[in-house]
């Protein structure tokens, strides 16, 4: 009768205990069950802040970006141009700089007709040096077609150029006789024609340099 009514408490108590963990596995269960629950409810919320945060930041970066290339080709581009005007007026210069060299290197000779003044042979010789580097200096910073043409024939030009004054200034008696006369009208004539074509080249391209930089 007594291990009877022993057996029957084990029971019942073993009952209760079970009964007690059910209780806590579904109040766990519950619990979990009103997290998932409420994390699923935050989740559009920040989906949605993030969505705003995100799309103006990557929006903003990209016009950074299209703004940064855009300056980046513009400065190249401007670069360029400026490198090209610099390079022409180089040429533009050292044509005009011939120019002078030539007209100056002409008139030792025609001094000395009317003079006599042995002295201009070695003023010629210093003039001839100075458009001998006057047409070395032009060789090197050609970079049009015109200037090219315009300096081949300015130096198949001045070989003849010198060679008349040099004849002239040799003269002993130059006022005597024309041939004083006669070599300075060959020489003049073709001075003139090369310095023309010169002005010429000199003009047009100095008015197309200001309609860029206007441009």
């Amino acid at each position: 009768m007594i291990c009877l009514k022993v057996q029957l408490e084990f029971c019942l108590n073993k009952k209760g205990v079970v009964d007690m963990l059910k209780q806590k596995t579904d109040s766990k269960k519950s619990a979990a069950k009103g997290h998932e629950s409420d994390s699923g409810e935050k989740i559009p919320w920040m989906k949605s802040l993030m969505f705003k945060i995100v799309v103006p930041l990557f929006v903003f970066l990209v016009v950074i970006v299209v703004t940064a290339i855009w300056g980046a080709f513009q400065i190249q581009r401007v670069g360029g141009e400026l490198h090209t005007q610099m390079v022409e007026m180089a040429e533009l210069n050292n044509m005009t700089m011939l120019q002078l060299a030539i007209q100056g290197a002409i008139m030792p000779a025609n001094d000395y007709l009317s003079t006599q003044e042995t002295g201009l042979r070695e003023e010629f010789r210093q003039l001839a040096a100075e458009v001998e580097e006057r047409l070395a200096a032009l060789e090197q910073s050609l970079v049009t077609a015109e200037g090219r043409q315009l300096y081949e024939e300015a130096k198949q030009t001045w070989p003849q150029i010198r060679t008349f004054s040099e004849r002239i200034l040799a003269l002993e008696n130059p006022q005597e006789g024309d041939a004083g006369k006669r070599l300075m009208f060959d020489m003049d004539e073709l001075a003139s024609r090369l310095v023309v074509s010169m002005e010429q080249y000199l003009s047009e391209h100095a008015d197309a340099g200001e309609q860029r930089l206007m441009n």
